[in-house]
Protein backbone atom coordinates (compact mmCIF):
# COMPACT_ATOMS: atom_id res chain seq x y z
CA UNK A 1 0.00 0.00 0.00
CA UNK A 2 0.86 3.74 -1.01
CA UNK A 3 -0.48 6.12 1.58
CA UNK A 4 -1.49 9.19 -0.28
CA UNK A 5 -2.56 11.63 2.34
CA UNK A 6 -1.73 12.76 5.57
CA UNK A 7 -1.67 10.84 8.89
CA UNK A 8 -5.62 10.23 10.30
CA UNK A 9 -6.94 11.12 7.32
CA UNK A 10 -7.99 7.31 4.77
CA UNK A 11 -6.62 7.28 1.62
CA UNK A 12 -3.96 4.85 -0.16
CA UNK A 13 -3.40 2.78 -3.20
CA UNK A 14 -2.85 -1.00 -3.35
CA UNK A 15 -0.39 -1.70 -6.04
CA UNK A 16 -1.03 -5.17 -7.14
CA UNK A 17 1.23 -5.30 -10.15
CA UNK A 18 4.08 -3.53 -11.49
CA UNK A 19 5.28 -3.87 -15.52
CA UNK A 20 8.26 -5.85 -14.52
CA UNK A 21 10.18 -9.29 -13.78
CA UNK A 22 8.70 -10.19 -10.64
CA UNK A 23 5.85 -7.58 -10.44
CA UNK A 24 3.02 -9.57 -10.88
CA UNK A 25 0.62 -9.54 -7.61
CA UNK A 26 1.49 -7.97 -4.37
CA UNK A 27 2.72 -10.49 -2.29
CA UNK A 28 5.22 -11.57 -5.53
CA UNK A 29 6.20 -8.01 -5.82
CA UNK A 30 7.37 -7.71 -2.38
CA UNK A 31 8.97 -10.53 -2.40
CA UNK A 32 11.15 -10.39 -5.28
CA UNK A 33 11.73 -6.43 -4.39
CA UNK A 34 12.36 -7.62 -0.42
CA UNK A 35 10.21 -5.08 0.53
CA UNK A 36 8.67 -5.56 3.95
CA UNK A 37 7.82 -3.81 7.08
CA UNK A 38 10.82 -2.05 7.59
CA UNK A 39 10.20 0.19 4.55
CA UNK A 40 6.72 1.78 6.30
CA UNK A 41 6.92 5.25 6.24
CA UNK A 42 9.26 5.90 4.15
CA UNK A 43 8.93 8.84 1.61
CA UNK A 44 7.69 7.40 -1.95
CA UNK A 45 8.71 11.15 -3.18
CA UNK A 46 12.69 10.92 -2.30
CA UNK A 47 14.65 9.43 -4.77
CA UNK A 48 17.47 9.15 -2.62
CA UNK A 49 15.65 6.71 -0.74
CA UNK A 50 15.80 3.18 -0.62
CA UNK A 51 12.46 2.99 -2.76
CA UNK A 52 11.03 5.46 -4.14
CA UNK A 53 8.19 6.52 -6.84
CA UNK A 54 8.80 8.50 -10.25
CA UNK A 55 6.83 9.58 -13.29
CA UNK A 56 5.75 6.92 -15.43
CA UNK A 57 4.60 6.71 -19.11
CA UNK A 58 1.42 8.31 -19.98
CA UNK A 59 -0.93 5.92 -20.66
CA UNK A 60 -3.69 7.33 -22.83
CA UNK A 61 -7.71 7.49 -21.39
CA UNK A 62 -8.85 4.75 -24.07
CA UNK A 63 -5.93 2.60 -21.98
CA UNK A 64 -6.98 3.02 -18.93
CA UNK A 65 -9.80 -0.23 -17.58
CA UNK A 66 -11.98 0.61 -14.23
CA UNK A 67 -13.77 -2.01 -12.29
CA UNK A 68 -14.31 -3.54 -9.05
CA UNK A 69 -11.75 -4.46 -6.81
CA UNK A 70 -10.27 -7.89 -6.08
CA UNK A 71 -10.90 -9.61 -3.50
CA UNK A 72 -13.10 -7.35 -1.35
CA UNK A 73 -16.67 -7.86 -0.37
CA UNK A 74 -17.86 -4.67 0.62
CA UNK A 75 -18.36 -1.68 -1.92
CA UNK A 76 -18.47 -3.93 -4.36
CA UNK A 77 -20.52 -0.85 -6.15
CA UNK A 78 -17.45 1.06 -6.18
CA UNK A 79 -14.90 1.45 -9.06
CA UNK A 80 -11.67 1.88 -7.42
CA UNK A 81 -9.64 -0.72 -9.44
CA UNK A 82 -7.68 1.05 -12.24
CA UNK A 83 -5.21 -0.71 -14.65
CA UNK A 84 -4.03 -0.97 -18.21
CA UNK A 85 -6.26 -2.95 -20.32
CA UNK A 86 -4.99 -6.01 -22.03
CA UNK A 87 -1.66 -5.68 -20.57
CA UNK A 88 -0.48 -9.48 -20.29
CA UNK A 89 -0.13 -8.98 -15.79
CA UNK A 90 -3.48 -7.94 -15.41
CA UNK A 91 -5.88 -10.85 -13.46
CA UNK A 92 -8.48 -11.03 -15.66
CA UNK A 93 -10.68 -12.50 -13.61
CA UNK A 94 -12.43 -9.19 -12.18
CA UNK A 95 -12.37 -7.30 -15.08
CA UNK A 96 -15.44 -6.66 -16.04
CA UNK A 97 -17.49 -3.12 -16.98
CA UNK A 98 -19.29 -2.09 -14.55
CA UNK A 99 -22.17 -1.60 -17.24
CA UNK A 100 -22.11 -5.43 -17.88
CA UNK A 101 -22.10 -6.34 -14.17
CA UNK A 102 -25.54 -4.22 -13.71
CA UNK A 103 -26.75 -6.01 -16.85
CA UNK A 104 -26.42 -9.26 -14.85
CA UNK A 105 -27.47 -7.78 -11.75
CA UNK A 106 -30.86 -6.79 -13.79
CA UNK A 107 -31.56 -10.38 -15.25
CA UNK A 108 -31.23 -11.87 -12.02
CA UNK A 109 -33.54 -9.76 -10.95
CA UNK A 110 -36.82 -10.68 -13.40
Amino acid sequence: NVVTEPDGVAGAILIRAVDMPGGDGPGKLCKNWQIDRSHNNLNLMDSSGEIWLSEGIPAKNSEIGISQRVGISVAQDRLFRFFIKEHPLLSVHKVRSHKAKNQSRAKAND
